[in-house]
């Protein structure tokens, strides 16, 4: 951090300041890696997460990404007008919808996924791993003290 953005804050302030300032930096570079492909990044985590949980059910969805499932049904409404999923009656409940890539969705979740590793790889140049895996263990057990 540079000496300019360095604020003395406490650290329950200054986690804040500084998950929220990782995300949005996140956010806007994911958009703009993306714009080629005309999608939202809303749009792109769910494809994500489908592509690495193909067959999960909406509620599933919803539940990993913290949100409700009238979102996530209105977020894979335009996915698949736009051909990158597919809804498929669960063999086990009928009533239950199961949700794959299709063809065009798995292409694109590749061709995106390839293009932000590169990226990805770019940042944590010079990382430690052990480093890496304990931010991931801790965001990770904040987040569910929250949830």
């Amino acid at each position: 951090m540079n000496n300019k953005s360095k604020l003395d804050l406490p650290v329950e302030i200054e986690l804040g300041r500084t998950t929220s300032r990782f995300f949005w930096s996140l956010q806007n570079k994911t958009n703009s890696l993306l714009k080629p492909f005309g999608m939202t990044t809303e749009q792109w985590r769910l494809l994500m997460l489908i592509s690495f949980n193909e067959g999960a059910d909406q509620q599933f969805l919803a539940d990993e990404t913290l949100k409700a499932k009238s979102s996530i049904a209105a977020l894979m409404k335009n996915m698949g007008k736009a051909g990158l999923i597919a809804r498929v009656p669960d063999q086990n409940d009928r009533r239950n919808k199961c949700v794959y890539l299709t063809d065009k969705g798995r292409a694109l979740a590749q061709q995106g996924q390839a293009i932000l590793m590169a990226e990805g790889k770019k940042v944590l140049e010079g990382q430690d791993r052990k480093d890496l895996e304990k931010i991931i263990q801790i965001l990770g057990e904040l987040t569910e003290k929250m949830i």
